[in-house]
């Protein structure tokens, strides 16, 4: 039977709250607090180690609903407010979320029901088969995952993979990763959607000590092995650079912790030096600094005009997004004008 866990609510961090919300909740179920339903997803949520930084103990004696706007790629901007959901097991203190304020915002989380901000039959390449056709066909150019969901995929195989396309590139390859935000993914492939971040830090670990060692042993809570050659090695001295995507602190955290560097995807623009200036705090928190890590985004409404102020704050990487038309004579046009309308904007 469920429970309410012991005083938490989720006022630490609105912006992962809202997240959570959207994308672990069934908008459904979230309209409807007293569903029996929204009382299990809260229970798999407060179950997750990885969510439980998004609480707080809080009382809540003479609480205001608060209304936050929040921007959701797939759907635009939403208005959504505190409410008090139910007491828990302490007096005076109760258990918190951000529900629709308006009519729009309702609507549009009906309509978000787990979905991505890329439509569904966009060309939905394999990333590594992808990059190792990019890296037969390029010679200087660096080449990324943004990103690849590892707490989905086998951390041995992963390892020998990335190391694989990095010697096949000549060193050029950068492991971009995230944790993923779709439950319905997860189930789809059998992996649970709980303590998936916990699982990505331990898949990477894993993975650095297969590309630096041989043979390689690991015990950890999910990924074991014991004296086992993977090969081959990346070029650069046993090490690949790992990307952290994600616009959350939670993965600007973790970018910070384990990171080469960080990827910010379908960020508006204003909200850059937000981001990056929460990364630098992370950074002197660990005792690194912030040119150390690599800085990129991808905006959801950028502009040429927008690289100078980006540089200013700390990128030092500008994905443009655009999908390639089926033609190579019109694909040669694409990345053409691509050059001619970014490029010069750069130097």
């Amino acid at each position: 039977m469920f429970r309410w866990p012991p005083a938490r609510t989720l006022l630490a961090d609105w912006e992962h709250e809202a997240r959570a919300l959207l994308g672990q909740f069934r908008s459904r179920a979230a309209r409807r607090p007293n569903d029996p339903r929204f009382a299990e997803l809260i229970g798999e949520l407060l179950s997750d180690d990885d969510a439980a930084r998004w609480y707080e103990r809080r009382e809540t004696a003479g609480f205001q609903p608060l209304v936050r706007r929040f921007r959701h790629p797939a759907v635009g901007e939403l208005r959504l407010r505190y409410v008090k959901l139910a007491a828990v097991d302490e007096p005076g203190h109760h258990f918190l979320a951000y529900l629709p304020d308006d009519r729009d915002s309702e609507d549009a989380l009906r309509r978000l029901d787990g979905r991505i901000a890329v439509p569904a039959d966009a060309d939905w390449l394999d990333p590594m088969l992808a990059l190792s056709f990019a890296a037969a066909v390029t010679s200087w150019i660096e080449l990324a995952t943004g990103v690849l969901l590892l707490p989905e995929h086998n951390p041995i195989m992963v390892a020998k993979q990335a190391a694989t396309l990095d010697v096949l590139s000549a060193g050029r390859f950068s492991l971009g990763v995230g944790v993923g935000w779709s439950a319905e993914e997860f189930a789809a492939l059998g992996v649970p959607f709980a303590g998936r971040g916990r699982r990505t830090e331990e898949h990477l670990a894993a993975m650095r000590t297969l590309w630096s060692e041989d043979p390689a042993s690991f015990t950890g809570e999910l990924t074991r092995f014991d004296a086992i050659r993977v090969n081959p090695k990346p070029l650069r001295g046993g090490r690949l650079p790992v990307v952290v995507g994600g616009n959350s602190d939670a993965a600007l955290r973790r970018a910070v912790r384990l990171a080469d560097g960080w990827y910010g995807f379908n960020v508006p623009a204003a909200d850059v030096p937000a981001r990056i200036s929460v990364l630098a705090d992370e950074c002197a928190r660990h005792g690194r600094a912030l040119d150390e890590l690599t800085v990129t985004v991808a905006l959801s409404d950028g502009t040429p005009e927008h690289l100078p102020a980006l540089g200013a704050a700390g990128v030092t990487e500008l994905v443009v997004v655009s999908a390639a038309p089926p033609t190579p004579r019109a694909a040669a046009t694409w990345v053409a004008d691509l050059a001619r309308t970014w490029i010069p904007r750069a130097q």
